[in-house]
């Protein structure tokens, strides 16, 4: 009887993209993916999507609830602005039986709030409690190309960078940004899944579950 929720980060650092699709685009694929896979294996699946606007559904089963899923994760109304996790794990942990999977979709890079506290409580609630980390190559490395013009998330201002000069720099600083969000949500007692998304999810997912699936 156990139920599956997601929370899907839908803030101005999702929307960037450098290859066939914006992270926002490959996380709302994760998961439509896994609302599909939990109604197909008649799963009652639930689903928050958060930014300036937010959207809660509580966990239902049937066809019905994922053409519901379908339509929230494909309203661009929903996205843009900042994603508060603190806040939408406190929704959550309000809101949500404790005989839960919870799937956290997001880049991690503008999570506001004290959530490492909030996780801690839902690792301790729920049954599990997943963070898939959904990244472009060029949050984590930029490429030697001189001079490039950059614009920050909400549009509000741009620079001219060589990014030559500040590669490495700034390579070395996402990674531990990046190892940063991944000892917190671990110390939480929630596991991490990182995609990239030039990869398919679905092998990283099946790689994951035959090393730690007897935990689920």
């Amino acid at each position: 009887d156990m139920d599956v929720f997601i929370i899907l980060d839908a803030s101005d650092s999702m929307m960037f993209g450098t290859t066939d699709k914006m992270k926002s685009e490959y996380a709302a694929i994760i998961a439509a993916a896994i609302a599909y896979a939990s109604t197909d294996a008649g799963i009652n699946v639930g689903f928050g999507i958060y930014a300036d606007n937010e959207m809660t559904m509580l966990p239902e089963g049937g066809q019905v609830q994922y053409q519901k899923i379908l339509m929230e994760v494909t309203n661009f109304d929903n996205y843009g602005g900042e994603f508060n996790l603190e806040h939408a794990l406190n929704s959550v942990i309000g809101q949500i039986k404790e005989n839960t999977a919870l799937f956290i979709i997001s880049d991690f890079i503008q999570a506001q709030g004290d959530w490492k506290s909030k996780m801690l409580v839902a690792s301790k609630k729920f049954r599990h409690v997943m963070n898939v980390m959904v990244r472009d190559l060029r949050d984590y490395e930029l490429p030697e190309n001189g001079n490039m013009r950059f614009e920050d998330a909400s549009g509000n201002e741009q620079a001219v960078v060589n990014t030559s000069k500040v590669r490495e720099e700034f390579n070395e600083q996402a990674l531990k940004d990046e190892e940063e969000v991944i000892n917190k949500a671990e110390a939480a007692g929630a596991s991490m899944l990182k995609i990239d998304t030039r990869k398919q999810f679905s092998a990283k997912f099946a790689e994951y579950f035959d090393e730690e699936g007897d935990e689920w």
